[in-house]
């Protein structure tokens, strides 16, 4: 695999979205590793010993401390804090560019921690879920990175019911720092910004290197959602989609960052819908005032009879 250049299915987006979910399952293949949020790796998620979801602390576990032992060897010992300043400026929605020196060192160490994920798995996929627009711009712009942007949408009510729910912090349950209640309003701005800013780095991208997929169809047409996802990623994913259509269930691996499902041992693929029996009629109408033209590109109407 040295000869090839890196091969990344970045998952973008916004939050609860099912992110955590589909990394977990592109996981599933023998040629990919769901490794998860990426861009924690050098900041929080490294230096405060976040658990794998092998159960260890990332530091500890046998394959995140050698990627990041070949990765550090192979950049020298400052490649992690290095790494992390240099994300602040290049993977920032700042609206000037970084400079050209910064943008070097960047796609070089990006370059690095890819290497050194595929050397120690043996996969030639990685699947990066990382979700944020300007990150998957930023990676864009990396010569000899092999990028594939997967636009993952959910319907940005569900979203909003989401994040209505309080969690305190339970680091065993994968659960970092307590999840504070997030307004409608704040929801339905920034669901649209970030899949806005999604579809316009995926138009950047050469033809076959982009595609949308739904949360909701995901969940409900496993078998063409996962064929789709297989031919943008160059993995052949019929078997596992018939699986998991099956009801087979899913084995986390070594997903870092992310929310708890990621800690649950093992989970089989369904749907959250409660948000359209329970999510308040005045949040839900919020929602697709701020939000119904994008809503609507996306296949996501107003809920027909609705008061």
């Amino acid at each position: 695999m040295r000869g090839l250049p890196p091969r990344i299915v970045y998952i973008a987006g916004y939050g609860h979205s099912g992110s955590t979910l589909l990394n977990i399952i592109l996981g599933q293949h023998p040629d990919a590793m769901g490794a998860g949020e990426l861009f924690r790796l050098a900041g929080p998620a490294w230096r405060s010993g976040e658990l794998c979801s092998c159960g260890e602390p990332l530091q500890s576990c046998p394959v995140w401390r050698e990627i990041v032992r070949r990765w550090e060897g192979e950049a020298g010992s400052g490649a992690m804090a290095a790494y992390r300043e240099l994300q602040a400026i290049c993977e920032s929605r700042r609206p000037w560019q970084p400079r050209r020196a910064d943008r070097d060192a960047y796609g070089r160490l990006s370059l690095g921690l890819f290497a050194a994920i595929r050397e120690v798995t043996g996969k030639p996929v990685i699947v990066d879920s990382s979700k944020l627009p300007a990150r998957a711009a930023a990676l864009a712009r990396v010569p000899g990175l092999d990028l594939r942007v997967l636009h993952l949408v959910r319907d940005g009510r569900g979203v909003a019911w989401s994040l209505r729910r309080r969690m305190a912090k339970d680091l065993q349950a994968g659960l970092q720092a307590a999840k504070r209640q997030r307004s409608a309003l704040r929801t339905g701005l920034m669901w649209m910004l970030a899949n806005l800013a999604t579809e316009r780095t995926a138009r950047g991208l050469a033809p076959g290197r982009a595609m949308r997929l739904r949360y909701e169809t995901l969940v409900a047409e496993p078998v063409e959602s996962l064929t789709r996802v297989g031919e943008l990623a160059g993995l052949d994913m019929r078997g596992l989609a018939a699986s998991l259509a099956a009801g087979g269930s899913l084995a986390p691996g070594h997903v870092m960052a992310g929310n708890r499902l990621r800690m649950a041992g093992t989970l089989s693929l369904r749907a959250d819908s409660e948000w359209q029996r329970l999510l308040p009629a005045g949040q839900r109408r919020l929602i697709e005032g701020l939000c119904l033209p994008v809503m609507r590109r996306y296949g996501y109407p107003p809920l027909a009879g609705a008061s």
